[in-house]
């Protein structure tokens, strides 16, 4: 049975959203069952598709709340540190936080630099969960 891991920010926005896309990818034998949410779901998901696809990695935006009722083995939790609006779920199993600035405040070149800096350290993360370690 795969591992249940949800990604959530507060806005369901880019950061959220690009770490479900990322971990899907990476993991070619489909060890996880991968979500994502926010507890006001509504980020700007501008130069998202973009950047992913740079990386090959398809893209479908969604706009999924976050539910109490949720119990994923792994909750990551993707906001920046300091974010008194992270999501928090008593349910999960365990839970991370891998912190990402938000990029709303950027727009042009600034935005899409900032998404593929996320998009990098993402990867990175990612690859490193499917080999059987859990970043913190």
């Amino acid at each position: 049975m795969p591992t249940s891991v949800l990604f959530a920010d507060p806005d369901h926005g880019p950061r959220a959203q690009m770490a479900a896309a990322i971990l899907r990818h990476v993991d070619e034998a489909g060890t996880f069952e991968v979500s994502s949410a926010g507890s006001a779901p509504g980020g700007d998901l501008t130069g998202v598709t973009e950047v992913l696809a740079e990386r090959g990695v398809s893209f479908v935006p969604a706009s999924q709340p976050l539910d109490l009722s949720m119990a994923p083995d792994v909750l990551i939790v993707v906001c920046e540190e300091g974010c008194a609006a992270c999501p928090y779920l008593p349910r999960a199993a365990q839970i991370v936080r891998w912190p990402f600035e938000d990029p709303a405040g950027l727009d042009g070149e600034q935005r899409a630099g900032g998404l593929r800096a996320i998009a990098a350290r993402l990867e990175n993360l990612s690859a490193e969960l499917v080999k059987g370690r859990l970043p913190t």
